[in-house]
């Protein structure tokens, strides 16, 4: 299906609907154009992700967010995106001058360098009202090991103030051990270090960090290069601190071994924990059958790729499995994926009897364990007398048989209503392919008119589908410390951006002096006194008091003063009779009089032949002077005016004349 981006682009620039826009895997740059031009003008977007598209989105985006003064985006995620210099810059000078609150910032993946986070944290330095504000930051899977000691400054300095609760800084090389200490500070509920190398020094002071943390909810340690004995010492402390509970701990790819997982069971036994992944740690069947018979409680266990080759103890690992389902009814997901070299096999058999009749288990995964279509056949009939909801069992062996059986099963049950399409097992089956497709397509037809059913948000992504906020202004920057006050000072000298007023917002972009004047120019007859047009209209009413400006008095400015800020000394004029005069009645000139104009009268003036003056507002004394004298040479010519001569007395005088 293909869209005109153009006229949707066009369509949404004065949105005022919808709160949240989205672009995901397209790498045309009319697309980020098109999208560009959207920020560039829009004002009640609140949530933007752009992830894996073009190299130069993060410039044109960046450079739009930045000229729209008016923009109200509190979450900006641009990962997955090859960011280059000019989009590091466009992003940092909006970051260093944006008037408002930006909570959420992902920046994953995007090729930055160390220069590119000294930029941000340089612009960070010189906003603090925005950078105390972030409460999600993730910058992984970024070499930024040049930029490590700016970073940790940066950290160092925010610490006390911060609001900061979800921090990703996996596969970075920063020093995560220098790091950890500022950490210590934070109320942080998430934090990822995974994909970094941890020394001793890194090992001391992450145990001293989970000892102090009282608000720690996952934490992320997969590939750090720590040893059983490591990673046991640190779930003793994060276990014996009473301030922690329903924890989430990934300690995945860490080369555990069957050994180094006993101590971990140990440590387990009294635990109760949310999410648990253990994958690719090598600690074979035995391992997890010690593991799973020690855990006292959890939501979410991963045990994927710790099997070895099919056998006996594969046998003794789904008699495990089907007992720890069957005692931990709080379990809800439970995942064993398997590879071609480590997989249990065809013993899931005992496993799925296990299954039948149990009500707690919603989702399962069982992919990669080469099961043949006799075992997929026991597991379609146990999905018939359970509640799971949510399967995946691709690269399994399953033919079109096997399909068939699971066909017929789910016609007995109204729980299952997620199926993920087995891409492998369709892809390695060329004799009936087209029968294979139509039995697919029956399953997924069946399962379409149920309920939806979305697999549970991984705990472990960052990116967790954040609600689009729907609050109608932006929130405004933070009070700044006056000791981080001084620091940005001494970066920038320029003012702290602030949110602009409302009603400024909702008038045109200004104009210049220039254009005031000509516009004032020609709507300038609309300031001269008022004549009457037709004698049969009737009298204005004797109450009336007008409220148009007197004669030989500057008029009303252009624009009204109060789209203008008054001066500090101005003293607010009298209030009027009325404001509006009624309808089809046209005034007489008022009498003249010296009152000097108010002194908050704008830099605009009109002369008195109606032209348009920029001049500087003249003093109070230097314009009373000239209306007084105006007002009285006016009024000596109507007293010393010569009277009207009648036709009696031109006669006469003729006469006169002609005796003389």
């Amino acid at each position: 299906m293909s869209i005109d981006l153009i006229p949707l682009a066009a369509s949404l620039k004065l949105n005022t609907y919808f709160k949240g826009l989205e672009l995901r895997n397209v790498e045309h740059r009319e697309a980020s154009s098109a999208f560009a031009s959207v920020l560039s003008e829009n004002r009640v977007l609140t949530r933007v992700v752009c992830s894996n598209c073009c190299s130069d989105v993060t410039e044109v985006l960046g450079t739009a967010l930045q000229q729209n003064l008016y923009n109200k985006v509190s979450i900006l995620d641009f990962s997955q995106n090859k960011i280059t210099v000019k989009g590091i810059e466009a992003l940092a000078s909006f970051m260093q001058t944006c008037p408002h609150l930006i909570q959420v910032i992902n920046m994953n993946d995007v090729g930055m360098n160390g220069p590119g986070l000294q930029a941000l944290t340089n612009a960070w330095t010189i906003n603090w009202g925005l950078s105390l504000g972030i409460e999600e930051l993730n910058i992984s899977n970024n070499q930024l090991s040049t930029a490590s000691p700016d970073f940790i400054a940066f950290m160092s300095t925010m610490r006390k103030y911060s609001k900061l609760r979800r921090l990703g800084i996996a596969n970075t090389s920063i020093a995560v051990g220098s790091l950890i200490l500022e950490l210590g500070f934070l109320k942080l509920t998430y934090l990822d270090f995974s994909d970094n190398r941890f020394d001793k020094l890194t090992q001391s002071n992450i145990a001293h960090f989970c000892e102090g943390t009282k608000t720690l909810e996952t934490i992320r340690l997969a590939n750090t290069g720590l040893g059983s004995q490591v990673i046991t010492r640190l779930l003793q402390t994060l276990f014996s601190n009473e301030s922690l509970n329903n924890l989430s701990i990934d300690i995945s790819r860490n080369a555990i071994g069957p050994q180094g997982i006993s101590s971990i069971a140990q440590v387990v036994k009294n635990a109760t924990l949310n999410t648990f992944d253990l994958s690719d740690n090598g600690i074979l069947e035995k391992g997890c059958i010690e593991l799973i018979k020690s855990i006292k409680s959890v939501q979410k266990l991963i045990l994927d790729k710790n099997f070895g080759r099919e056998g006996k103890e594969s046998g003794e690992l789904a008699d495990a499995l089907g007992s720890f389902v069957k005692c931990h009814p709080e379990v809800y997901h439970l995942s064993i994926a398997g590879t071609s070299s480590s997989k249990i096999g065809k013993y899931l058999k005992s496993f799925f009897c296990d299954l039948e009749g149990n009500t707690s288990l919603e989702e399962l995964d069982f992919s990669g364990n080469g099961i043949g279509d006799a075992v997929f056949s026991v597991f379609s009939n146990a999905l018939a007398h359970s509640h799971i909801k949510a399967v995946r069992c691709d690269n399994n062996l399953i033919t079109y048989c096997g399909y068939v059986a699971m066909k017929r099963s789910i016609l007995k049950t109204t729980y299952f209503s997620k199926f993920e399409f087995p891409v492998v097992d369709y892809e390695a089956d060329t004799r009936t392919k087209s029968k294979y497709l139509e039995v697919l397509v029956d399953i997924i037809s069946e399962i379409s008119k149920r309920d939806a059913y979305q697999w549970k948000p991984n705990v472990f992504d960052f990116d967790i589908k954040w609600k689009t906020p729907l609050a109608q202004r932006a929130q405004p920057l933070l009070v700044v410390p006056q000791e981080l006050a001084l620091l940005s000072s001494k970066l920038y000298d320029g003012p702290p951006p602030t949110i602009p007023p409302e009603e400024i917002e909702e008038q045109p972009p200004p104009t210049s002096r220039s254009n005031f004047s000509s516009r004032a120019s020609k709507k300038s007859t609309k300031f001269r006194s008022p004549r009457r047009k037709k004698d049969h209209e009737d009298p204005p009413p004797p109450h009336y008091v007008p409220s148009g400006p007197a004669p030989n008095v500057a008029p009303p400015p252009f624009p009204p003063p109060d789209r203008l800020p008054p001066p500090p000394d101005a003293v607010p004029p009298p209030p009027l009779a009325r404001s509006n005069p009624p309808p089809n009645v046209v005034l007489p000139p008022p009498p003249p009089t010296s009152i000097p104009p108010p002194p908050d009268t704008p830099s605009i003036y009109f002369n008195e032949a109606h032209s348009v003056s920029e001049s500087e507002p003249p003093n109070e004394s230097d314009s009373s002077e000239a209306l007084n004298s105006v007002v009285t040479s006016s009024v000596r010519k109507s007293i010393f005016k010569e009277p009207p001569i009648r036709e009696e007395d031109r006669s006469h005088n003729s006469e006169a004349n002609n005796d003389v």
